[in-house]
């Protein structure tokens, strides 16, 4: 048994999870290929959604997206940026690379956050009412959003893409965390990045690594003057032994034959 759906010029968002169906409550699904595919799961299916819808050109296709969001015809689609609560992600355009990229967020989804605030405005069809001036209210809705925390920080996705570039030896996301255990940061080279056990993680170093509530989620987090004394561990290779209890190999190492 399948679920039909007739080609129409709106597009349509599951509310809930239909798990006979195969839908989940927020997917955009759209055929490519002669199959199904999910254009809001990551960027990068975001923007070959992006991509294949802007090269069709047709006019059905502009009815659908005025229709869905009209205000990107008044404000420079670059200055736009998309929100995904789901993920703590907000999609832009990324004007050194020339495409639209992510960036992680902390959006707080509490009942009186201003994210909240925002969606049951659109719901009561007060979106207008949002904003204090005759800009767009597109404009405010961005100003509007903040972190819940006062410190800035980075996910140790980010702190490991960042070491890997000036570092000079490779090593994995297991090792980095044996040179928090070396550093004294933890006191365990195993524990988890999402919900850790926090008797593992050594608040006298809170200036370099912590861990912050998100949501419902426990995350340990890096701030960017973390990147330094990690690098700089990694870099002699006399701590290699010490730390990964072998050497890592050089990046720019060629094999001899």
């Amino acid at each position: 048994m399948g679920l039909l759906i007739e080609k129409q010029n709106q597009i349509i968002i599951p509310i809930n999870d239909f798990e006979k169906y195969n839908l989940k409550k927020g997917e955009i699904t759209y055929r490519v290929s002669g199959k199904n595919a999910t254009a809001n799961s990551t960027t990068q299916d975001f923007n070959r959604f992006i991509q294949i819808k802007a090269n069709e050109k047709n006019k059905e296709f502009m009815e659908i997206w005025s229709k869905l969001l009209p205000e990107m015809f008044d404000i420079n689609p670059r200055e736009v940026l998309i929100l995904n609560p789901k993920s703590n992600t907000v999609y832009g355009y990324n004007s050194k690379e020339n495409l639209l990229s992510s960036s992680e967020i902390d959006i707080d989804q509490t009942e009186d956050g201003a994210f909240n605030v925002i969606l049951n405005a659109i719901s009561a069809g007060d979106i207008g009412k949002i904003s204090t001036d005759e800009g767009k209210p597109i404009y405010k809705i961005v100003g509007e959003l903040k972190s819940k925390t006062p410190r800035d920080f980075i996910y140790f996705s980010s702190l490991m893409k960042q070491i890997k570039v000036i570092s000079n030896y490779n090593f994995s996301s297991t090792q980095l965390k044996y040179v928090f255990k070396y550093l004294k940061w933890s006191t365990d080279n195993s524990f988890k990045i999402e919900n850790p056990d926090e008797t593992k993680i050594n608040p006298e170093f809170n200036q370099y690594m912590w861990i912050e509530i998100l949501d419902k989620t426990h995350k340990v987090v890096f701030s960017k003057n973390a990147i330094e004394p990690i690098t700089e561990a990694i870099n002699k290779p006399k701590n290699h032994l010490a730390i990964f209890g072998k050497e890592l190999q050089l990046k720019s190492k060629k094999k001899t034959k």
